[in-house]
């Protein structure tokens, strides 16, 4: 967790937005089912959300705890500024496309991908990690990463404790396992439509 966004452009972003494999067919659905909700899962709302900020998305769980709540990002909610325009010391990511995430969280980014670095960032589960910016950097300087290896999100979706396995036994999420590629890629605008049709 990371990277101050430029407090100039917060309005605008507010207004304006274990697996290893790399195909859709090997996403594993356990449909509102609560024994399947932990870290590194992806939830799909319902074609009926009300939520317009929710609706047709698709939510990556980063933080799971049953006396903490859980944290999440949206996939697929682009928004119309790089990662330079809004973190300019933020080295080779200066081109990284910045997603919108949520609408809560401390107006920060969190960097999403699927390498270790060093031990410097954390395990979230199927294959993802959460952070490591600096170990990021100098990898993808080094010729060992490229910058879309990376993902970024500004702020985040949250729940209090138990409110999101409520929301499950109601109906309101699939839970689906998504392959890493698929997360990280920087065009996930159908991981939505392609987890309900699977």
């Amino acid at each position: 967790k990371l990277y101050n966004i430029n407090n100039k452009i917060l309005n605008n972003l507010r207004i304006n937005c274990d697996s290893k494999s790399n195909t859709l067919n090997d996403y594993i659905p356990n449909v509102f089912s609560q024994s399947s909700l932990k870290q590194g899962c992806v939830l799909l709302s319902q074609p009926n959300e009300h939520d317009h900020f929710l609706y047709k998305s698709a939510v990556l769980i980063f933080n799971h705890d049953i006396k903490r709540g859980s944290q999440g990002v949206i996939l697929t909610k682009q928004t119309a500024f790089s990662m330079g325009e809004v973190s300019p010391n933020i080295g080779p990511f200066v081109s990284n496309t910045l997603y919108m995430g949520g609408e809560q969280g401390p107006d920060m980014a969190t960097m999403l991908h699927t390498y270790d670095l060093q031990g410097q960032a954390k395990y979230i589960g199927h294959g993802i990690y959460l952070g490591g910016l600096r170990e990021a950097q100098a990898k993808v300087i080094r010729g060992e990463a490229s910058p879309k290896d990376f993902k970024f999100f500004f702020n985040c979706v949250e729940w209090a404790p138990g409110l999101l396995e409520k929301e499950i036994d109601q109906g309101r999420w699939d839970i689906i396992a998504v392959p890493p590629v698929n997360i990280i890629g920087q065009s996930s605008g159908d991981l939505w439509i392609d987890g309900k049709n699977f």
